[in-house]
Protein backbone atom coordinates (compact mmCIF):
# COMPACT_ATOMS: atom_id res chain seq x y z
CA UNK A 1 0.00 0.00 0.00
CA UNK A 2 1.25 3.63 -0.03
CA UNK A 3 1.02 4.10 3.61
CA UNK A 4 3.16 1.00 4.24
CA UNK A 5 5.75 1.51 6.67
CA UNK A 6 8.74 1.68 4.24
CA UNK A 7 7.35 4.74 2.23
CA UNK A 8 6.96 6.64 5.45
CA UNK A 9 10.62 5.74 6.05
CA UNK A 10 11.40 7.16 2.98
CA UNK A 11 9.96 10.69 3.79
CA UNK A 12 13.04 10.60 6.90
CA UNK A 13 15.76 9.05 5.08
CA UNK A 14 15.50 12.30 2.26
CA UNK A 15 15.18 14.93 5.19
CA UNK A 16 17.50 13.38 7.45
CA UNK A 17 20.20 11.70 5.08
CA UNK A 18 20.25 8.58 7.43
CA UNK A 19 19.44 5.08 7.51
CA UNK A 20 15.85 3.25 7.26
CA UNK A 21 14.28 2.65 10.48
CA UNK A 22 13.29 5.26 13.55
CA UNK A 23 14.72 8.21 11.84
CA UNK A 24 12.08 10.08 13.70
CA UNK A 25 14.22 9.48 16.66
CA UNK A 26 16.60 12.04 14.98
CA UNK A 27 14.38 14.77 14.86
CA UNK A 28 15.17 17.80 16.88
CA UNK A 29 12.31 17.94 18.88
CA UNK A 30 13.25 19.83 21.79
CA UNK A 31 14.17 23.61 21.93
CA UNK A 32 17.89 23.13 21.78
CA UNK A 33 20.14 24.65 19.03
CA UNK A 34 23.03 22.17 19.86
CA UNK A 35 22.24 18.67 20.23
CA UNK A 36 24.45 17.92 23.06
CA UNK A 37 23.45 20.88 25.51
CA UNK A 38 26.30 22.69 25.14
CA UNK A 39 24.11 26.00 24.80
CA UNK A 40 21.97 25.35 27.73
CA UNK A 41 20.40 22.64 30.36
CA UNK A 42 16.70 21.60 30.79
CA UNK A 43 14.18 19.18 31.12
CA UNK A 44 14.14 18.39 27.30
CA UNK A 45 17.31 17.30 27.24
CA UNK A 46 16.39 14.17 28.06
CA UNK A 47 15.75 13.20 24.52
CA UNK A 48 19.37 14.24 23.60
CA UNK A 49 21.82 14.57 26.06
CA UNK A 50 20.77 13.36 29.86
CA UNK A 51 23.80 14.60 31.18
CA UNK A 52 22.43 17.79 30.34
CA UNK A 53 19.04 17.66 32.66
CA UNK A 54 18.00 20.58 34.75
CA UNK A 55 15.25 21.11 36.68
CA UNK A 56 12.39 22.61 35.04
CA UNK A 57 8.99 21.94 32.62
CA UNK A 58 9.38 22.39 28.98
CA UNK A 59 6.19 22.24 26.05
CA UNK A 60 7.27 22.36 22.75
CA UNK A 61 4.66 22.08 19.50
CA UNK A 62 6.36 21.94 16.33
CA UNK A 63 4.37 22.02 12.70
CA UNK A 64 6.13 20.47 9.79
CA UNK A 65 5.54 19.77 6.05
CA UNK A 66 2.01 17.69 5.07
CA UNK A 67 0.65 18.21 8.70
CA UNK A 68 3.11 16.43 10.51
CA UNK A 69 3.83 17.40 14.24
CA UNK A 70 6.30 16.44 16.60
CA UNK A 71 5.49 17.55 20.40
CA UNK A 72 7.04 16.93 23.84
CA UNK A 73 6.89 17.53 27.46
CA UNK A 74 9.36 16.90 29.81
CA UNK A 75 9.66 17.59 33.25
CA UNK A 76 12.78 17.27 35.63
CA UNK A 77 13.65 18.03 39.55
CA UNK A 78 16.59 18.08 42.01
CA UNK A 79 16.96 14.93 43.61
CA UNK A 80 19.91 15.35 46.07
CA UNK A 81 22.77 16.34 44.11
CA UNK A 82 21.06 14.76 40.92
CA UNK A 83 18.10 15.35 38.34
CA UNK A 84 15.32 12.78 37.83
CA UNK A 85 13.02 13.81 34.34
CA UNK A 86 10.38 12.32 32.62
CA UNK A 87 9.28 13.18 29.41
CA UNK A 88 6.80 12.27 26.35
CA UNK A 89 8.06 12.86 22.41
CA UNK A 90 5.46 12.20 20.08
CA UNK A 91 5.70 12.83 16.15
CA UNK A 92 2.47 12.24 14.44
CA UNK A 93 -0.18 13.26 11.58
CA UNK A 94 -3.46 11.75 10.29
CA UNK A 95 -5.37 12.39 7.59
CA UNK A 96 -2.90 10.57 5.06
CA UNK A 97 -4.82 9.20 1.28
CA UNK A 98 -4.72 5.59 1.51
CA UNK A 99 -3.98 3.39 -1.12
CA UNK A 100 -2.69 -0.22 -1.50
CA UNK A 101 -2.98 -0.32 -5.25
CA UNK A 102 -2.84 2.95 -8.50
CA UNK A 103 -6.56 4.44 -8.12
CA UNK A 104 -7.59 7.91 -8.81
CA UNK A 105 -9.50 7.78 -5.71
CA UNK A 106 -8.26 7.03 -2.06
CA UNK A 107 -9.13 4.55 -0.20
CA UNK A 108 -9.16 6.28 3.14
CA UNK A 109 -7.38 8.12 5.35
CA UNK A 110 -4.55 6.69 7.60
CA UNK A 111 -2.22 7.92 10.71
CA UNK A 112 1.03 7.61 11.83
CA UNK A 113 2.16 7.89 14.86
CA UNK A 114 5.60 7.55 17.03
CA UNK A 115 5.43 8.12 20.50
CA UNK A 116 8.29 7.80 22.87
CA UNK A 117 8.07 7.86 26.73
CA UNK A 118 11.59 8.85 28.48
CA UNK A 119 12.78 8.75 31.69
CA UNK A 120 16.26 9.98 32.79
CA UNK A 121 18.68 10.59 35.73
CA UNK A 122 21.62 12.88 35.77
CA UNK A 123 23.88 12.65 38.07
CA UNK A 124 27.34 14.40 39.11
CA UNK A 125 30.69 12.82 39.60
CA UNK A 126 32.68 15.74 40.59
CA UNK A 127 34.03 17.57 38.36
CA UNK A 128 31.39 15.27 35.45
CA UNK A 129 27.96 14.94 34.71
CA UNK A 130 26.83 11.65 33.78
CA UNK A 131 23.42 10.66 32.49
CA UNK A 132 20.86 8.08 31.52
CA UNK A 133 17.65 7.61 29.89
CA UNK A 134 15.91 5.09 29.03
CA UNK A 135 13.32 4.69 25.84
CA UNK A 136 10.28 3.26 25.13
CA UNK A 137 9.52 3.17 21.42
CA UNK A 138 5.62 3.04 20.03
CA UNK A 139 5.21 2.97 16.40
CA UNK A 140 2.21 2.66 14.64
CA UNK A 141 1.38 2.91 11.31
CA UNK A 142 -1.96 2.41 10.04
CA UNK A 143 -3.17 -1.04 10.86
CA UNK A 144 0.44 -1.67 11.90
CA UNK A 145 2.37 -1.41 14.94
CA UNK A 146 5.38 -2.45 17.62
CA UNK A 147 7.10 -1.62 20.14
CA UNK A 148 10.69 -1.02 21.05
CA UNK A 149 13.46 0.52 23.70
CA UNK A 150 16.67 1.91 24.17
CA UNK A 151 18.55 4.04 25.71
CA UNK A 152 21.03 7.18 25.76
CA UNK A 153 24.09 7.80 27.65
CA UNK A 154 25.76 11.40 27.91
CA UNK A 155 28.32 12.93 30.01
CA UNK A 156 29.49 16.67 30.02
CA UNK A 157 32.05 18.92 31.91
CA UNK A 158 32.86 22.49 31.99
CA UNK A 159 36.54 23.27 32.67
CA UNK A 160 37.12 26.84 33.26
CA UNK A 161 35.29 28.50 30.21
CA UNK A 162 35.04 25.33 28.36
CA UNK A 163 32.30 23.13 27.98
CA UNK A 164 32.21 19.10 26.48
CA UNK A 165 29.92 17.16 25.89
CA UNK A 166 29.01 13.57 24.48
CA UNK A 167 25.83 11.47 24.54
CA UNK A 168 25.53 7.86 22.59
CA UNK A 169 21.29 8.06 21.40
CA UNK A 170 19.04 4.83 20.48
CA UNK A 171 21.37 2.25 21.71
CA UNK A 172 18.69 -0.83 21.83
CA UNK A 173 15.72 -2.65 19.81
CA UNK A 174 13.70 -1.23 17.22
CA UNK A 175 9.82 -1.83 16.74
CA UNK A 176 8.65 -4.37 14.96
CA UNK A 177 5.81 -3.21 12.57
CA UNK A 178 4.21 -6.27 10.17
CA UNK A 179 7.31 -8.71 9.95
CA UNK A 180 10.06 -6.60 10.42
CA UNK A 181 12.01 -5.20 13.24
CA UNK A 182 12.75 -1.55 12.33
CA UNK A 183 16.47 -1.06 12.92
CA UNK A 184 17.27 2.06 15.38
CA UNK A 185 19.82 5.21 14.08
CA UNK A 186 22.74 4.34 16.86
CA UNK A 187 24.34 8.00 17.01
CA UNK A 188 27.28 9.20 18.58
CA UNK A 189 27.58 12.98 18.75
CA UNK A 190 30.35 15.13 20.38
CA UNK A 191 30.39 19.03 21.13
CA UNK A 192 33.03 21.71 22.50
CA UNK A 193 31.64 24.99 23.26
CA UNK A 194 33.46 28.00 24.98
CA UNK A 195 32.50 31.15 26.62
CA UNK A 196 34.60 33.91 25.44
CA UNK A 197 33.04 36.27 27.60
CA UNK A 198 30.02 35.41 29.70
CA UNK A 199 26.89 36.49 27.21
CA UNK A 200 28.12 34.54 24.74
CA UNK A 201 28.52 30.91 24.08
CA UNK A 202 29.95 29.26 21.06
CA UNK A 203 30.01 25.71 19.92
CA UNK A 204 30.68 23.30 17.56
CA UNK A 205 29.47 19.46 17.34
CA UNK A 206 29.40 16.80 15.37
CA UNK A 207 26.78 14.03 15.01
CA UNK A 208 27.36 10.61 13.25
CA UNK A 209 25.22 7.41 12.78
CA UNK A 210 26.75 4.66 13.09
CA UNK A 211 27.34 2.48 10.27
CA UNK A 212 25.72 4.91 8.03
CA UNK A 213 26.21 8.09 6.26
CA UNK A 214 29.07 10.97 6.56
CA UNK A 215 29.39 13.15 10.29
CA UNK A 216 27.06 16.22 10.60
CA UNK A 217 28.85 18.99 11.55
CA UNK A 218 26.50 21.96 13.56
CA UNK A 219 27.98 25.06 14.64
CA UNK A 220 26.09 27.18 17.42
CA UNK A 221 25.99 30.64 18.94
CA UNK A 222 24.05 31.63 22.06
CA UNK A 223 23.63 34.95 23.20
CA UNK A 224 21.95 36.62 26.53
CA UNK A 225 22.36 40.13 26.58
CA UNK A 226 19.90 40.24 29.05
CA UNK A 227 19.00 37.93 31.96
CA UNK A 228 15.31 37.11 30.51
CA UNK A 229 16.33 37.29 26.66
CA UNK A 230 18.61 35.12 25.04
CA UNK A 231 19.23 34.63 21.31
CA UNK A 232 20.76 31.10 19.95
CA UNK A 233 22.02 30.64 15.96
CA UNK A 234 22.78 27.38 14.49
CA UNK A 235 24.33 26.62 11.13
CA UNK A 236 23.69 22.91 10.42
CA UNK A 237 23.48 20.94 6.36
CA UNK A 238 23.96 25.01 4.80
CA UNK A 239 20.86 26.45 6.84
CA UNK A 240 20.90 28.63 9.63
CA UNK A 241 19.02 27.40 12.91
CA UNK A 242 17.23 30.32 14.65
CA UNK A 243 16.23 30.49 18.42
CA UNK A 244 14.55 32.98 20.85
CA UNK A 245 13.83 32.61 24.49
CA UNK A 246 12.20 35.03 26.66
CA UNK A 247 11.87 34.76 30.31
CA UNK A 248 10.74 37.07 32.63
CA UNK A 249 10.28 35.31 35.57
CA UNK A 250 9.67 31.61 36.26
CA UNK A 251 7.70 30.93 32.63
CA UNK A 252 8.66 32.14 29.29
CA UNK A 253 8.02 31.47 26.10
CA UNK A 254 10.57 30.14 23.26
CA UNK A 255 10.69 29.71 19.43
CA UNK A 256 12.78 28.50 16.98
CA UNK A 257 12.70 27.77 13.20
CA UNK A 258 14.56 24.99 11.78
CA UNK A 259 14.41 24.63 7.64
CA UNK A 260 14.50 20.77 6.72
CA UNK A 261 14.97 19.45 2.55
CA UNK A 262 11.39 19.18 2.71
CA UNK A 263 9.90 22.90 4.24
CA UNK A 264 10.62 24.14 7.46
CA UNK A 265 9.43 23.74 10.86
CA UNK A 266 8.40 26.55 13.32
CA UNK A 267 8.57 25.71 17.49
CA UNK A 268 6.74 27.45 19.83
CA UNK A 269 7.14 26.54 23.48
CA UNK A 270 6.35 27.08 27.08
CA UNK A 271 9.56 26.81 29.68
CA UNK A 272 9.32 26.83 33.38
CA UNK A 273 12.49 27.11 35.25
CA UNK A 274 12.54 27.29 38.97
CA UNK A 275 14.38 29.42 41.04
CA UNK A 276 17.36 27.38 43.12
CA UNK A 277 16.03 25.50 45.79
CA UNK A 278 17.90 26.28 48.77
CA UNK A 279 18.10 22.79 50.19
CA UNK A 280 18.32 21.68 53.79
CA UNK A 281 16.93 18.75 53.88
CA UNK A 282 20.20 16.33 52.87
CA UNK A 283 22.58 18.47 55.53
CA UNK A 284 19.53 18.25 58.26
CA UNK A 285 18.90 14.00 57.71
CA UNK A 286 22.67 14.11 57.79
CA UNK A 287 22.67 16.39 61.15
CA UNK A 288 20.36 14.03 62.91
CA UNK A 289 22.89 10.52 62.33
CA UNK A 290 25.80 12.71 63.40
CA UNK A 291 23.84 13.91 66.75
CA UNK A 292 22.40 10.37 67.44
CA UNK A 293 25.94 9.47 67.09
CA UNK A 294 27.52 11.67 69.18
CA UNK A 295 29.58 13.39 66.80
CA UNK A 296 28.79 16.98 67.71
CA UNK A 297 31.16 19.19 65.53
CA UNK A 298 29.97 17.45 62.60
CA UNK A 299 26.46 17.53 63.53
CA UNK A 300 26.73 21.72 64.39
CA UNK A 301 28.47 22.06 60.66
CA UNK A 302 25.90 20.45 59.03
CA UNK A 303 23.51 22.49 61.29
CA UNK A 304 24.94 25.32 60.53
CA UNK A 305 24.57 25.28 56.89
CA UNK A 306 21.13 24.12 56.91
CA UNK A 307 20.34 27.46 58.89
CA UNK A 308 22.15 29.08 56.18
CA UNK A 309 19.97 28.16 53.14
CA UNK A 310 17.16 28.65 55.54
CA UNK A 311 17.00 30.71 58.50
CA UNK A 312 13.54 30.01 59.77
CA UNK A 313 13.79 26.09 59.66
CA UNK A 314 13.16 25.95 63.76
CA UNK A 315 13.69 22.23 63.52
CA UNK A 316 17.25 22.87 62.43
CA UNK A 317 17.52 25.98 65.35
CA UNK A 318 16.10 23.50 67.97
CA UNK A 319 18.64 20.80 67.46
CA UNK A 320 21.71 22.91 66.74
CA UNK A 321 20.43 24.78 69.90
CA UNK A 322 21.00 20.62 71.79
CA UNK A 323 23.95 19.98 69.89
CA UNK A 324 25.50 23.36 70.76
CA UNK A 325 24.77 21.68 74.36
CA UNK A 326 25.93 18.54 73.76
CA UNK A 327 29.30 19.78 73.12
CA UNK A 328 29.84 22.59 75.47
CA UNK A 329 29.31 20.02 78.29
CA UNK A 330 31.82 17.50 76.59
CA UNK A 331 34.25 20.37 76.05
CA UNK A 332 33.95 20.98 80.08
CA UNK A 333 33.91 17.42 81.14
CA UNK A 334 37.14 17.01 79.13
CA UNK A 335 38.97 20.22 80.89
CA UNK A 336 37.92 18.71 84.05
CA UNK A 337 39.64 15.40 83.32
CA UNK A 338 42.55 17.29 81.97
CA UNK A 339 42.70 19.85 85.40
CA UNK A 340 42.41 16.40 87.87
CA UNK A 341 45.34 15.11 86.06
CA UNK A 342 47.51 17.94 86.24
CA UNK A 343 46.04 18.12 90.41
CA UNK A 344 46.64 14.21 90.78
CA UNK A 345 50.85 14.98 89.38
CA UNK A 346 50.94 18.07 91.35
CA UNK A 347 50.97 20.82 88.44
CA UNK A 348 48.69 22.76 90.65
CA UNK A 349 48.99 26.10 88.19
CA UNK A 350 48.27 24.20 85.17
CA UNK A 351 45.36 22.66 86.82
CA UNK A 352 44.11 25.80 88.11
CA UNK A 353 44.27 27.23 84.62
CA UNK A 354 42.44 24.85 83.15
CA UNK A 355 39.85 24.62 85.42
CA UNK A 356 39.24 28.54 84.87
CA UNK A 357 38.80 27.32 80.99
CA UNK A 358 36.14 24.97 82.09
CA UNK A 359 34.58 28.17 84.17
CA UNK A 360 34.86 30.20 81.29
CA UNK A 361 32.45 27.51 79.31
CA UNK A 362 30.18 27.00 82.26
CA UNK A 363 30.77 29.72 84.99
CA UNK A 364 28.36 27.41 87.41
CA UNK A 365 30.13 24.20 86.78
CA UNK A 366 30.21 22.35 90.50
CA UNK A 367 33.42 20.48 89.61
CA UNK A 368 35.23 23.05 88.06
CA UNK A 369 34.68 25.70 91.22
CA UNK A 370 35.28 23.02 93.43
CA UNK A 371 38.65 21.86 92.05
CA UNK A 372 39.80 24.81 90.75
CA UNK A 373 39.20 25.91 94.52
CA UNK A 374 41.05 23.04 95.88
CA UNK A 375 44.55 23.45 92.89
CA UNK A 376 44.86 27.41 94.36
CA UNK A 377 44.71 25.79 98.12
CA UNK A 378 47.36 23.38 97.12
CA UNK A 379 49.49 25.70 95.23
CA UNK A 380 49.45 28.56 97.93
CA UNK A 381 50.42 26.14 100.53
CA UNK A 382 53.29 24.82 98.86
CA UNK A 383 54.62 28.29 97.82
CA UNK A 384 54.48 29.46 101.47
CA UNK A 385 54.34 33.16 100.83
CA UNK A 386 53.90 36.06 102.77
CA UNK A 387 50.41 37.50 102.26
CA UNK A 388 51.73 40.69 99.96
CA UNK A 389 52.92 38.42 97.94
CA UNK A 390 50.37 35.92 97.66
CA UNK A 391 47.87 38.41 97.10
CA UNK A 392 50.28 39.01 93.52
CA UNK A 393 50.53 35.18 92.32
CA UNK A 394 46.89 34.91 93.05
CA UNK A 395 46.26 37.85 90.56
CA UNK A 396 49.37 36.64 87.98
CA UNK A 397 47.08 33.07 87.98
CA UNK A 398 43.82 34.72 87.18
CA UNK A 399 45.34 36.35 84.49
CA UNK A 400 47.53 33.27 83.37
CA UNK A 401 43.85 31.65 82.90
CA UNK A 402 42.76 34.69 80.66
CA UNK A 403 46.01 34.13 78.57
CA UNK A 404 47.43 37.59 79.60
CA UNK A 405 50.68 36.52 80.10
CA UNK A 406 52.50 39.63 79.89
CA UNK A 407 50.22 40.82 82.79
CA UNK A 408 50.80 37.64 84.79
CA UNK A 409 54.72 38.09 84.55
CA UNK A 410 54.68 41.57 85.50
CA UNK A 411 52.64 40.42 89.18
CA UNK A 412 54.98 37.52 89.65
CA UNK A 413 57.90 40.05 88.93
CA UNK A 414 55.91 42.50 91.22
CA UNK A 415 55.94 39.26 93.51
CA UNK A 416 59.70 38.19 93.36
CA UNK A 417 60.96 41.40 94.38
CA UNK A 418 59.33 41.33 97.58
CA UNK A 419 60.65 37.14 97.78
CA UNK A 420 63.69 37.22 95.32
CA UNK A 421 64.83 33.63 96.56
CA UNK A 422 60.82 31.92 96.73
CA UNK A 423 61.86 28.99 94.25
CA UNK A 424 58.35 28.57 93.96
CA UNK A 425 57.67 31.23 92.67
CA UNK A 426 60.57 31.55 90.02
CA UNK A 427 59.50 27.99 89.62
CA UNK A 428 56.48 29.35 88.06
CA UNK A 429 57.67 32.21 86.19
CA UNK A 430 59.34 29.86 84.24
CA UNK A 431 56.13 27.86 83.37
CA UNK A 432 54.30 30.99 82.79
CA UNK A 433 57.25 32.21 80.34
CA UNK A 434 57.06 28.53 78.31
CA UNK A 435 53.48 28.67 78.32
CA UNK A 436 53.34 32.42 76.43
CA UNK A 437 55.73 31.30 74.14
CA UNK A 438 54.21 28.01 73.13
CA UNK A 439 50.89 30.23 73.24
CA UNK A 440 51.93 32.65 70.71
CA UNK A 441 53.77 30.60 68.73
CA UNK A 442 50.53 28.44 68.02
CA UNK A 443 48.71 31.36 67.30
CA UNK A 444 50.94 32.66 64.79
CA UNK A 445 51.32 29.13 63.08
CA UNK A 446 47.72 29.51 63.19
CA UNK A 447 47.83 32.74 60.97
CA UNK A 448 50.40 31.32 58.57
CA UNK A 449 48.04 28.32 57.73
CA UNK A 450 45.15 30.87 56.62
CA UNK A 451 47.31 33.48 55.25
CA UNK A 452 48.32 29.95 52.74
CA UNK A 453 44.58 29.16 52.63
CA UNK A 454 43.68 32.78 50.92
CA UNK A 455 42.15 33.83 54.28
CA UNK A 456 44.26 36.78 54.91
CA UNK A 457 40.98 38.39 57.40
CA UNK A 458 40.80 35.43 59.18
CA UNK A 459 44.36 35.11 60.16
CA UNK A 460 44.63 38.81 61.15
CA UNK A 461 41.72 38.16 63.57
CA UNK A 462 43.40 35.43 65.15
CA UNK A 463 46.38 37.90 66.25
CA UNK A 464 44.11 40.71 67.21
CA UNK A 465 41.95 38.55 69.33
CA UNK A 466 45.31 37.30 70.71
CA UNK A 467 46.23 40.81 71.41
CA UNK A 468 42.62 41.23 73.64
CA UNK A 469 44.10 38.59 75.75
CA UNK A 470 47.81 39.65 76.03
CA UNK A 471 47.74 43.13 74.87
CA UNK A 472 51.72 44.27 75.44
CA UNK A 473 53.01 40.77 73.94
CA UNK A 474 55.97 42.31 72.15
CA UNK A 475 56.04 39.00 70.25
CA UNK A 476 52.47 39.14 68.85
CA UNK A 477 52.57 42.96 68.55
CA UNK A 478 55.67 42.85 66.17
CA UNK A 479 53.97 39.84 64.21
CA UNK A 480 50.81 42.03 64.05
CA UNK A 481 52.40 45.14 62.54
CA UNK A 482 54.20 42.49 60.01
CA UNK A 483 51.10 40.84 59.31
CA UNK A 484 49.37 44.12 58.28
CA UNK A 485 52.29 45.03 56.02
CA UNK A 486 51.88 41.56 53.83
CA UNK A 487 48.06 41.50 53.95
CA UNK A 488 48.27 44.98 52.35
CA UNK A 489 50.60 44.22 49.92
CA UNK A 490 47.95 41.45 48.79
CA UNK A 491 45.35 43.85 48.65
CA UNK A 492 47.00 45.83 46.69
CA UNK A 493 48.27 42.97 44.06
CA UNK A 494 44.30 41.57 44.34
CA UNK A 495 43.69 45.34 43.11
CA UNK A 496 45.69 45.79 40.47
CA UNK A 497 44.65 42.20 38.64
CA UNK A 498 41.40 43.37 38.91
CA UNK A 499 41.85 46.57 37.55
CA UNK A 500 44.11 44.95 34.53
CA UNK A 501 40.98 42.24 33.79
CA UNK A 502 38.93 44.95 34.14
CA UNK A 503 40.88 47.36 31.64
CA UNK A 504 40.55 44.19 28.91
CA UNK A 505 37.24 43.95 29.35
CA UNK A 506 37.17 40.35 30.90
CA UNK A 507 34.12 41.34 33.56
CA UNK A 508 33.78 37.95 34.89
CA UNK A 509 37.14 37.64 36.15
CA UNK A 510 37.77 41.54 37.43
CA UNK A 511 34.67 41.19 39.03
CA UNK A 512 35.97 38.18 41.27
CA UNK A 513 39.29 39.76 41.95
CA UNK A 514 37.48 42.99 43.40
CA UNK A 515 34.81 41.00 45.74
CA UNK A 516 38.43 39.34 46.92
CA UNK A 517 39.37 42.94 48.01
CA UNK A 518 36.76 43.31 49.83
CA UNK A 519 36.89 40.11 51.67
CA UNK A 520 40.57 41.39 52.73
CA UNK A 521 39.46 45.17 53.48
CA UNK A 522 35.61 45.67 52.91
CA UNK A 523 36.58 49.42 53.11
CA UNK A 524 38.19 49.24 49.44
CA UNK A 525 36.91 52.23 47.78
CA UNK A 526 38.33 51.53 44.49
CA UNK A 527 36.89 48.03 44.39
CA UNK A 528 33.69 48.98 45.70
CA UNK A 529 33.90 51.69 43.03
CA UNK A 530 34.07 49.36 40.30
CA UNK A 531 32.07 46.64 41.76
CA UNK A 532 29.03 49.18 41.12
CA UNK A 533 30.31 49.68 37.58
CA UNK A 534 30.28 46.02 36.84
CA UNK A 535 27.20 44.57 38.56
CA UNK A 536 25.51 47.72 39.19
CA UNK A 537 21.80 47.06 40.90
CA UNK A 538 21.75 43.36 39.86
CA UNK A 539 19.78 40.51 41.39
CA UNK A 540 19.90 40.08 45.47
CA UNK A 541 18.81 36.64 44.96
CA UNK A 542 21.90 35.94 43.07
CA UNK A 543 24.22 38.19 45.51
CA UNK A 544 22.51 35.82 48.73
CA UNK A 545 23.25 32.79 46.58
CA UNK A 546 27.12 33.61 46.55
CA UNK A 547 26.69 34.21 49.56
CA UNK A 548 25.33 30.83 50.50
CA UNK A 549 28.34 29.47 48.32
CA UNK A 550 31.33 30.92 49.97
CA UNK A 551 29.77 30.29 53.50
CA UNK A 552 29.28 26.77 52.45
CA UNK A 553 32.75 26.47 51.40
CA UNK A 554 34.67 28.38 54.67
CA UNK A 555 35.21 32.01 53.43
CA UNK A 556 33.01 33.36 55.97
CA UNK A 557 34.23 36.69 54.84
CA UNK A 558 33.47 36.64 51.04
CA UNK A 559 30.33 35.74 52.34
CA UNK A 560 29.13 38.89 54.31
CA UNK A 561 30.39 40.67 51.47
CA UNK A 562 28.17 38.93 49.48
CA UNK A 563 25.34 39.65 51.58
CA UNK A 564 25.92 43.41 52.31
CA UNK A 565 25.51 43.55 48.81
CA UNK A 566 21.92 41.90 48.72
CA UNK A 567 21.37 44.31 51.75
CA UNK A 568 22.25 47.35 49.55
CA UNK A 569 20.04 45.95 46.80
CA UNK A 570 17.14 44.91 49.00
CA UNK A 571 17.71 46.34 52.59
CA UNK A 572 14.49 44.47 53.80
CA UNK A 573 16.18 40.57 52.98
CA UNK A 574 15.88 39.74 56.47
CA UNK A 575 17.83 36.22 55.82
CA UNK A 576 21.05 38.23 54.40
CA UNK A 577 21.13 40.29 57.46
CA UNK A 578 20.93 36.87 59.47
CA UNK A 579 23.23 35.22 58.02
CA UNK A 580 25.73 38.14 58.32
CA UNK A 581 25.31 38.12 62.03
CA UNK A 582 25.61 34.15 61.80
CA UNK A 583 28.58 34.45 59.87
CA UNK A 584 30.08 36.91 61.99
CA UNK A 585 29.73 34.74 65.17
CA UNK A 586 30.78 31.64 62.77
CA UNK A 587 34.25 33.74 62.52
CA UNK A 588 34.41 34.97 66.25
CA UNK A 589 34.61 31.25 67.47
CA UNK A 590 37.39 30.33 64.91
CA UNK A 591 39.59 32.69 66.02
CA UNK A 592 39.00 32.57 69.64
Amino acid sequence: MGGSPLSISIIFILILGATPGSEYLLLDSGPGIAFTGILGRGPSLIFQNPASIDAGVDLFHTEWFQAIRFDNVSYATRLGGSHIGLGLNGVYTFGLEKRTRPTEEPEGKYGLYFITPTGGIQFPVDPFSFGVAVKLLYERIDEYKGYGGSIDLGARVEPGRFIVAIALNNLGLGPKLKDERSPLPLTIRGGIGYRPIDPIILSIELSKVVKFYEPDLRLGLSLSPFRFLSFKIGYYQHRLILGTTIIPGLIGIAYNYRPLALGSCHSIGVEYRPRPKRKISGFLARAIIYYQRGNWDKAINALDIALVLNPEDKKAQILLNKALEKKRMAIVDSLNRLGNQALGEGNYLSAISIFSQALSIDPENRLAKENRAQALSLFTAEVKMKSEVEAKVKQAITYYGQHNYTEALRLIEAALSLDPKNSEVIRYKNEIIQAQRRWTDELIARAENYLKAGKAARAMRTIEVGLKSDPNSQELNRYHKELKARIKGMETGLLREALTYYQRGKREQATKKFWQVLSLNPDNKTAKLYLSRLEQKGDPEKFYLLGVDAYTKGKFELAIQYWRKVLEIKPDHKWARTNIERAQKKLEALTQ
